[in-house]
């Protein structure tokens, strides 16, 4: 089989809005998580995964309050991303928040579904950060760390492999992971493609 290098990306900026949602958001999540349960490795993949809370197994129910709240938000970001690369109508099709509050907690070598993933960085220790990490799709000896501050966004095909490496510090860690449709190309683009 050969193999074809095709470039790809990712976009990070920050989320406009974030210093207005965060501390309702982050609220939310810490009373909701006293009902949900630690993600194990049994749940995902062979890596040792450990996750202090999670409602992912909820991750379509779109009624969540902390849902409710940051998806409008997101929605306006990824239109953005979607506009600036030529796509439209993204659609937002699950989401999920992830709380890494112990030394040690990770999220291993993982893909998601849809077009595109996007991970929030609801509250995140920018002094000592646990970059995620991606694996570079057309070379998969090249792993490229995230370099991401709190309330930013990252947005990446969903294809690539990546992972949340063992928090450090005491400092909790909180993500909304959220996984994207963009459905059509933006009529504009037409005129640039049949030129290419």
């Amino acid at each position: 089989m050969m193999k074809l290098k095709v470039e790809s990306f990712a976009l990070l900026d920050k989320l406009e809005g974030h210093n207005e949602i965060q501390s309702e958001l982050i609220d939310l999540i810490t009373k909701e998580s006293d009902s949900t349960q630690m993600l194990t490795e049994d749940l995902l993949t062979e890596d040792r995964n450990r996750i202090s809370y999670t409602d992912q197994n909820d991750s379509k129910d779109f009624n969540r309050k902390y849902v409710k709240i940051v998806k409008p938000y997101l929605q306006k970001y990824i239109e953005k991303c979607a506009s600036e690369q030529g796509y439209l109508d993204p659609i937002i099709e699950d989401m999920w928040y992830q709380r890494y509050s112990y030394i040690g907690d990770k999220l291993g070598w993982h893909i998601h579904t849809g077009n595109f993933t996007g991970v929030y960085y609801l509250k995140y220790n920018n002094d000592r950060p646990t970059e995620t990490q991606l694996i570079q799709p057309c070379d998969q000896d090249k792993r490229i760390m995230v370099v991401a501050e709190e309330g930013d966004v990252i947005v990446f095909p969903s294809y690539m492999i990546h992972k949340s490496p063992p928090l450090v510090t005491e400092n909790e860690k909180i993500v909304i992971s959220f996984n994207i449709n963009w459905n059509k190309i933006h009529p504009e683009m037409n005129p640039r493609l049949y030129k290419i």
